[in-house]
């Protein structure tokens, strides 16, 4: 499967030449983590969500991390078509894939009109516990829009350190992806997102970059990808 085919680019690209981050600096520099069992950042947000320092499975800030195709809550050593858990399909065809669950079309299966991960269903949620969940596509508009985005190595790995107005910053590391028993584009990143991509049920919503760009796209479900998770308060899950 080439990238091409893999996602799907949408029509509103976020442009973010003009974010750029002066400072420099490691995780101890300019930053004020809160630690409970897993350790967060207060960015300053509007919508006062709380991003975790780490991706889900990582052990370090640099780190990837587990993949999981959108809506597992387990990893696994083969990504296709044939045992993804939330639809059926042909690993031989790209555009296979029939839903049986998240599935707005009626041309795929029984349309339930879900449009954001169940709590079941999200990996932050399941692995982490109440307190977090996977970031939802508007999570990470916010982010785009109220921080700045630096292309940096931190501990040997590249990645964007995002850093807010308060001086608080988390670094997303670029991990690549997963797709069958392939690890591909390294220098690169695809972090999922919780929603169900508007024009496509096959598809979900991620955050792709690499040293040149950063755009909100999405990608076939059954694709491992990434995922740093969020939390916020019971009261606004």
């Amino acid at each position: 499967m080439t990238k091409l085919k893999l996602l799907f680019s949408v029509s509103c690209l976020i442009l973010l030449s003009s974010c750029k981050v002066i400072s420099k600096g490691t995780m101890c520099e300019g930053n004020s983590p809160k630690f409970t069992k897993h350790e967060y950042v207060d960015l300053g947000l509007p919508s006062g969500i709380l991003w975790a320092t780490m991706n889900l499975g990582s052990f370090s800030l640099e780190e990837g991390g587990d993949f999981f195709s959108w809506g597992e809550v387990s990893t696994k050593k083969i990504y296709g078509l044939s045992n993804y858990k939330l639809g059926k399909g042909n690993d031989d065809d790209d555009e296979s894939l029939t839903p049986t669950k998240y599935n707005d079309n009626p041309k795929y299966s029984v349309v339930d009109s879900l449009y954001t991960l169940s709590m079941e269903d999200d990996a932050a949620f399941v692995e982490w516990g109440p307190e977090w969940r996977m970031p939802t596509y508007a999570d990470f508009l916010e982010l785009i829009e109220n921080c700045k985005w630096e292309w940096k190595k931190i501990n040997g790995k590249y990645g964007y350190k995002v850093k807010a107005k308060n001086g608080n910053w988390i670094f997303l590391p670029a991990a690549g992806l997963r797709y069958n028993d392939q690890h591909d584009y390294r220098d690169e990143s695809f972090y999922w997102t919780s929603t169900l991509y508007e024009k496509n049920s096959r598809a979900a919503r991620l955050l792709y970059f690499d040293s040149k760009m950063r755009e909100m796209m999405a990608a076939n479900r059954c694709s491992g990808c990434t995922i740093r998770p969020v939390r916020v308060d019971k009261a606004k899950r």
